[in-house]
């Protein structure tokens, strides 16, 4: 008679299957399946194939319904529909920003009031989101939706930046300059609309110098020129401005035509 540990280890001994049971075939010397491997590898690229394809549909449809993404960008209600084509200010104006829509670089729009800086800038803006310059990301890891461009008013970003210095603010003056420094596209709307001070002015060169160092695109709107942005607020901010594209915009003030034809 077997002693009865002969007969527990005999029973429990594994044998290693040769042979795949989904697909009945051989398995290899690692013991991999050749048709399991195919088969996983086919799942995956449709897999992939899918998720291009949703992601091409929302990136078209976000081209096609640019107002949403513009919304989340900041700009607000009163520009969300500005466009060059109603733009009425000419065609040499919107002949020379359809360039900087097919070749972004940096551009300050000065005029005086109501000359209509803001609807070019934001119109230049929809010209990107609708060829999808700027646009969302899914991140894959936690599947956040991140945007690469930002529109805020100088004195609103100012506000902004001061507001952190509350005790109980999360957020601190290092974050926000972070973030509109890094930013792929940045609309700064009425710069020397703000109260200039020495904090002012060395937050705003830091924003502005970091991205021109970096080659990140910046759109500005002011009512100053060139050499008024040096004299009342920074001549280093209006050096690192001028290396973009300058565009003076000679126009009467549209808001008080409107008002006067009402």
């Amino acid at each position: 008679m077997k002693p009865i540990r002969s007969i527990v280890k005999k029973q429990s001994e594994w044998v290693r299957p040769t042979i795949c049971s989904i697909h009945n075939e051989p398995y290899d010397e690692h013991w991999n399946c050749k048709k399991c491997i195919e088969a996983e590898q086919e799942y995956e690229r449709k897999y992939e194939e899918e998720q291009r394809l949703k992601e091409e549909k929302r990136c078209k449809d976000i081209s096609d319904n640019p107002e949403e993404l513009l919304k989340k960008i900041g700009i607000g209600k009163r520009h969300l529909t500005c466009s060059f084509d109603t733009y009425k200010g000419g065609d040499k104006l919107k002949n020379i920003l359809m360039d900087v829509v097919n070749n972004p670089t940096d551009v300050i729009l000065t005029g005086n009031a109501g000359t209509g800086k803001t609807h070019l800038a934001v119109s230049l803006f929809r010209e990107w989101v609708r060829n999808q310059t700027i646009r969302t990301v899914v991140e894959s890891d936690d599947y956040t939706i991140r945007k690469n461009a930002l529109f805020i008013t100088v004195p609103d970003l100012l506000l902004k930046i001061r507001g952190v210095f509350n005790e109980k603010s999360e957020t601190t003056e290092l974050d926000l300059v972070e973030r509109y420094a890094r930013i792929g596209y940045l609309l700064l709307d009425d710069l020397g609309a703000e109260k200039t001070t020495e904090w002012s002015i060395t937050t705003l060169y830091t924003i502005i110098d970091r991205r021109y160092r970096e080659n990140l695109i910046t759109i500005v709107t002011t009512n100053l020129t060139i050499d008024q942005i040096g004299q009342q607020i920074s001549e280093r901010i209006a050096s690192r401005l001028s290396s973009g594209k300058v565009i003076k915009i000679n126009a009467p003030d549209y808001r008080k035509k409107r008002s006067i034809g009402q």
